[in-house]
């Protein structure tokens, strides 16, 4: 919740010094009492009607090692959070490492969809032998078979184009509604 404006402490204090009650003053300007009393004390101890300013929270357990962080995740970039606080050996939590990632402006980058194997000269080395044999091979002698066990809906003897009568097993009745 953000704090009152100023100018809204500053009325409201006026009012209280010209004699006010604090309950009055607070109706008038749309405030609880208490917050009328607070200032009121704030004043008094400090001589100030100001917010004070918010907190910034405890420490992170990783403050201190930010060059270290950005060192781990230049040599190891597709690392997850938890693999980078193995690394640095500290007592905090994933996401306490991934949060200070974030504020560094680091992401992970994801290990690349081609797999580093086909990189090596063997393997090149057979893909090209394989492509060789294939080369003689028409494309319309080869039979494609599907094993995911999956029928598509309108394949099969028994399918019938939609709206047309007959026999369908996601109909529930010879009625041709479901």
């Amino acid at each position: 919740m953000r704090p009152f404006s100023n100018d809204l402490r500053l009325r409201i204090h006026e009012a209280r010094q010209a004699g006010e009650s604090t309950s009055d003053v607070a109706e008038r300007f749309g405030v609880s009492t208490a917050f009328v009393r607070r200032l009121e004390q704030r004043f008094r101890l400090t001589g100030y009607l100001a917010p004070r300013s918010g907190g910034h929270g405890p420490a992170t357990k990783l403050d201190g090692l930010e060059e270290e962080l950005l060192r781990a995740v230049a040599e190891r970039p597709d690392a997850t959070a938890a693999e980078h606080r193995e690394r640095l050996k500290r007592p905090a939590s994933r996401v306490t490492v991934w949060r200070a990632m974030r504020r560094l402006g680091l992401t992970r980058k994801k290990k690349s969809t081609r797999a580093s194997e086909q990189d090596r000269p063997v393997v090149d080395e057979a893909r090209r032998a394989w492509l060789g044999k294939m080369a003689g091979i028409a494309p319309r002698d080869l039979v494609f078979l599907d094993e995911t066990g999956q029928t598509p809906p309108c394949s099969g003897p028994t399918a019938t184009p939609r709206g047309a009568g007959g026999w369908s097993p996601l109909r529930r009745s010879g009625t041709g509604r479901r």
